[in-house]
């Protein structure tokens, strides 16, 4: 009886492997430079694998990485989501990004789903190139924050890393799609997509609508082979310069900086792989693809942004780019028999198609109980006839109007939309001011 008490013992007191030098459990048990080599439980010199259970646990090490609870995996595919993305692109302010990785077996495809839409529809995988609409190939969940598995052949596997894929989150104010996402592959030597982009830069594409007279161009094309950004700029600003900027960002939204040139910088140059902010260097080129990515002049007087634009693919024959522009509605420029008091103010935010067909809107204001809000054919100071119906006016309401080449009174005509000074405004009605609180004239960067 005593000799089985001392055979049990004999292992607790001089067995305990854990005082092993070497033997680990986890790799906290390893020095600073080495992991913990399971199922050998033995330290070796090397790389800690992250353990993670959200995405932003792997993308503190590898932005181009996503979760696979414990395990950290690298993604093969990357998009961003944006309205400038979608045909015809949109005002939302929503933007998002989806991860794939590969699974071993190379028929399996994990997608990691974020995205802003407030109550989307659907997100689905659709076939086309930037710039283009398909078929729909996959239904994905519409949950943010997700991570699932769905099934791919060998040819839609080949036909996503050329960029041929783009992902559609669709909600019931814009069925055609919110926001978009281009897939661009990660693998080496896979780049495709759009090269040269360019930007109206004017104070109507501040998300403040900024007074000023000044406006100018941007053009930048992209090598991602050497990691360089060549650009053209040209602008009138009277105001000193105080900083040019190239953000992270879609229309209306503010982001952080991408790449920084300086206050005296010529109106042509290139900029290296190490001009860049190195937060943004694992896909830089992406945002651009994506409209992700924004010029901004700062000047003494306007310290926040006197001169913007948002960089978006071209073409060039013919030349042609959408144009993003906001509207300031005031109760000051509402046409009626008595001036109308309020306090309300807002912004409409307008994106016009490069084929200027197509004219998406939405409403930010403050109006109290509005009843409805309409585009209306009529310069600064006169009235005129509805020429589209944007519903009951509600802030965050989005939408499209169409913009004909010609027509009757009743429809939106393209050179009315362009007319120099503005040929349309906007203006919401509200229970208290049924004629109209807030208006604003609608003037196109050209």
């Amino acid at each position: 009886m005593r000799l089985a008490s001392l055979a049990v013992l004999v292992p607790l007191l001089f067995g305990c492997l854990e005082d092993t030098p070497g033997y680990c459990e986890r790799d906290e048990d390893c020095g600073a430079n080495e992991f913990c080599r399971l199922p050998a439980r033995s330290c070796a010199v090397g790389m800690r694998k992250i353990r993670c259970q959200t995405d932003a646990d792997c993308q503190k090490i590898n932005p181009n990485q996503l979760c696979l609870a414990p395990d950290c995996v690298d993604a093969i595919a990357r998009g961003f989501f944006s309205g400038a993305q979608v045909v015809p692109p949109t005002c939302s302010p929503a933007e998002g990004t989806i991860l794939f990785h590969l699974k071993p077996n190379n028929t399996e495809l994990v997608y990691s789903l974020t995205h802003s839409v407030e109550n989307p529809l659907a997100v689905r995988i659709h076939a086309g190139k930037q710039g283009e609409t398909g078929l729909p190939i996959f239904e994905l969940e519409k949950e943010s924050g997700i991570v699932r598995t769905i099934r791919i052949a060998p040819d839609q596997l080949d036909e996503l890393v050329k960029g041929n894929f783009y992902v559609n989150i669709t909600s019931s104010s814009l069925p055609a799609g919110e926001v978009r996402a281009q897939i661009y592959s990660l693998l080496p030597g896979q780049s495709a997509g759009p090269k040269e982009f360019f930007a109206h830069l004017t104070p109507l594409q501040t998300p403040r609508v900024v007074r000023s007279m000044a406006s100018g161009e941007a053009y930048i094309s992209i090598d991602e082979g050497n990691g360089s950004i060549f650009y053209l700029i040209g602008h009138n600003l009277d105001n000193p310069i105080s900083g040019i900027h190239i953000h992270r960002g879609s229309f209306n939204n503010e982001g952080p900086h991408i790449v920084d040139l300086p206050n005296d910088a010529p109106p042509e140059g290139v900029l290296s792989r190490s001009d860049i902010f190195a937060a943004e260097r694992a896909f830089w080129p992406l945002l651009f693809k994506a409209g992700l990515a924004y010029f901004n002049f700062h000047t003494m007087n306007q310290s926040s942004g006197e001169l913007r634009g948002q960089l978006l693919p071209y073409r060039t024959m013919p030349f042609a780019v959408a144009v993003p522009f906001n509207v300031k509605l005031e109760p000051e420029q509402v046409v009626a028999m008595s001036p109308v008091t309020s306090a309300a103010a807002g912004t409409a935010a307008f994106f016009l198609n490069a084929d200027r067909t197509k004219l998406t809107w939405r409403l930010v204001h403050d109006a109290l109980e509005p009843t409805g809000a309409k585009i209306y054919k009529g310069v600064r100071g006169q009235n005129g006839v509805a020429v589209c119906d944007l519903g009951p006016g509600t802030t965050k309401s989005q939408g499209t109007c169409d913009v004909k080449a010609s027509g009757g009174p009743n429809d939106l005509i393209v050179d009315d939309l362009l007319r120099p000074g503005g040929g349309l405004y906007i203006q919401i009605q509200t229970r208290a001011n049924p004629m109209g609180e807030l208006r604003g004239q609608l003037v196109v960067p050209r």
